[in-house]
């Protein structure tokens, strides 16, 4: 039997209408909120306000660098960092697992609810705060709807709900573990574990934890060995054993990935005292949809689409789709169609296919007829379908959808030139090696388009389709040779506490991380600083728990 955590009443057989539900006050994340050091900088954090513990070098020695021109001295000074021991371990997460742990319901007083209930109590209220974790909290409210009609037997469970400061997760974790209880599911039939198991919580599902650790701290928990044999060891001391075939250890600069059941996962969180997830988001969903990636380019752009018809997507539902050998343009035709008949408004979609010459003679990768065999699918799923299949892609604009070749270009193409302070001057690099890097970041190129280094101008030429300017100066400052500027306003309070901080010491720096529009030899291009708003020596500082544990013997 699972521990309950929380008071609850005994299943009763009792009509859908009697609840109780009092209004609680949910809070969305922190004020400040804390990543690593190494992911405090604008490209995935770019306008929030964050934290970050590090060790204080002092004051910033700027005269022989390109920001002492482009920076303002006179209202901003600058300071150095490093990485710190003191830095706690941080666990990756998806972006709506990270806000479902960072909801906290102040007070939950639920009586007499079934579990439906409480999913939609929490779904509604998690909605208010944050869009983005609706997928996972409808998922969770069906599986609740699921439930009553495969244990009849049971009749209709019932139960009191009080708990305060509670996380949206924790909640869900909580309803999951009882439900499973009091109905009786074992973990095989469970369909509560499965949705569990979704969110990271199912303890005897294989999973994977990626935690993010600074070297220093590495050195900490594990020594100077970082081979998976030495952290399994250290694992081992703290009472976690990872030497099972199905577990696995794989260590890199900054992260450490372990693959084990979610029970062990669970361990492995406490020994290394993990309080903080982040998740590192390249892109923001208003730039770019990267929902189904492939090459250098996504399947499906809706950067442009109206509100309207990135519902329709998701709302126009298609039932049975059958064919053989059918024309894509046919298949595109038929959608169009059917998805007036399915819009509760009567207006559907327009869709048209546009074919690059290469593919309309037949010389592409272009695969001109389909046989698709579809139970239930909705209008993106449908698009996507046809793109995968049929080599395409798709833009959802405001009023009209066009699908169409991988390579023909849906934006206009411009010729832009960025400064560059430093670029792998000790080798040549190509203009493939360079158009395969900003592939992997999901800059976009199509027919027509280039990126050329014009080394003796020190210049950065790209010819490039509209839609990847957004995106170019977020990826090229890595390899432009900028490097990030933490900056403080000199006429603010801060210069006065950072006055009396030793170098050395580790901090809490908390702040926005923000591109600063700057020009360089006349160009312009956006310089990545950290303005700090707030920084305070740690009075008290913990190094890592595993520390305590020795390493059991080989």
């Amino acid at each position: 039997m699972i521990k309950k955590l929380f008071i609850l009443s005994a299943i009763i057989i009792a009509c859908a209408g009697c609840q109780s539900l009092y209004p609680v006050a949910v809070e969305g994340p922190p004020e400040y909120r804390q990543v690593p050091f190494g992911f405090a900088g604008p490209l995935s954090n770019n306008g929030s306000k964050i934290s970050f513990i590090a060790d204080f070098k002092g004051e910033s020695n700027i005269s022989n660098s390109y920001m002492n021109k482009v920076i303002d001295k006179e209202r901003y000074g600058f300071l150095d960092f490093e990485e710190s021991a003191y830095e706690p371990v941080f666990k990756e997460v998806s972006k709506a697992r990270s806000l479902l742990r960072s909801i906290v319901f102040k007070d939950v007083d639920l009586e007499g609810v079934t579990p439906e209930e409480a999913a939609r109590w929490i779904d509604e209220r998690v909605k208010r705060v944050s869009p983005d974790c609706a997928f996972e909290t409808e998922l969770f409210t069906k599986a609740m709807e699921i439930l009553p009609t495969l244990k009849k037997d049971k009749g209709v469970l019932r139960v009191t709900i009080k708990c305060k400061n509670i996380s949206a997760m924790d909640l869900i974790d909580k309803i999951g573990k009882l439900t499973e209880e009091e109905y009786g599911f074992t973990k095989n039939e469970s369909v509560v574990n499965t949705v569990r198991f979704i969110f990271g919580l199912a303890d005897d599902w294989r999973g994977e934890n990626r935690y993010s650790i600074n070297p220093k701290a590495f050195r900490q928990l594990f020594g100077d060995d970082n081979s998976p044999e030495n952290v399994k060891r250290k694992f081992a001391g703290a009472g976690v054993d990872l030497s099972d075939n199905e577990s696995k250890v794989i260590v890199w600069s900054w992260s450490c990935l372990v693959i084990a059941k979610e029970g062990l996962l669970k361990q492995v969180d406490k020994v290394l005292g993990v309080n903080y997830f982040f998740k590192m988001d390249l892109w923001s969903d208003e730039i770019f949809d990267t929902e189904y990636p492939f090459d250098s380019m996504n399947i499906m752009d809706t950067g442009e689409a109206s509100k309207e018809m990135r519902e329709k997507l998701d709302k126009i539902e298609f039932g049975e789709i059958e064919f053989d050998d059918v024309k894509v343009s046919d298949l595109l035709d038929y959608m169009a169609k059917m998805s007036r008949s399915l819009d509760p408004e009567g207006k559907g979609v327009e869709i048209e296919l546009r074919l690059s010459k290469e593919d309309a003679e037949g010389e592409g990768n272009f695969k001109s007829t389909l046989s698709p065999s579809i139970d239930s699918i909705n209008l993106r799923g449908a698009l996507r379908y046809v793109c995968e299949k049929a080599k395409l892609k798709c833009k959802v604009g405001k009023d009209k959808i066009i699908v169409a070749s991988r390579y023909l270009p849906l934006y206009p193409i411009e010729t832009k030139y960025y400064p560059v302070v430093k670029y792998f001057d000790d080798e040549p690099v190509s203009e493939d090696d360079v158009k395969n890097y900003l592939s992997a970041t999901r800059i976009p190129f199509c027919d027509g388009t280039s990126v050329e280094y014009i080394k003796e101008k020190k210049l950065f030429k790209a010819t490039l389709t509209t839609d990847a300017f957004e995106k170019l100066p977020y990826v090229l400052f890595a390899v432009w040779g900028y490097t990030h500027a933490f900056i403080y306003e000199k006429d603010s309070q801060i210069k006065e506490k950072i006055s009396t901080l030793k170098p050395g010491v580790p901090v809490m720096v908390k702040g926005v991380p923000f591109f600063m529009d700057c020009k360089l030899d006349g160009l312009d291009f956006k310089q990545p600083c950290f303005l700090i708003k707030d920084i305070e020596a740690i009075k008290n500082p913990v190094l890592p728990k595993l520390r305590k544990y020795e390493p059991a013997n080989p």
